[in-house]
């Protein structure tokens, strides 16, 4: 049995997270909340952190929360330094669009 090597885990991730952000553009509005993982307010600023500019590990708001957002593969991390995924920036939107239509 062969052994996954690190570059075998990151392309399943950016799989994963391309194929959310596939279907989160391509789902209805209301659809697209029934598809966003569920994230605490910590985890959204953080997103909108990244999304702003990667960030230097040390200057992530709040790692834990980085952290969660790499499991769910919205957030990558590459040579010390956190950045949004495809998914990460169609959930974002998604959150926005939500707080846009509730004015």
């Amino acid at each position: 049995m062969s052994e996954r090597t690190t570059q075998d885990v990151y392309r399943e991730r950016a799989l994963r997270s391309a194929d959310l952000a596939a279907k989160l553009y391509d789902a209805d509005p209301d659809e697209r909340l029934l598809l966003i993982p569920t994230l605490s307010p910590v985890q959204i600023e953080a997103l909108e952190q990244l999304w702003k500019a990667p960030r230097w590990d040390g200057n992530v708001l709040s790692k834990a929360a980085r952290s969660e957002l790499h499991g769910m593969g919205l957030v990558e991390r590459w040579n010390g330094f956190n950045f949004i995924t495809q998914a990460g920036v169609a959930v974002l939107d998604t959150i926005k669009g939500l707080e846009k239509s509730r004015g």
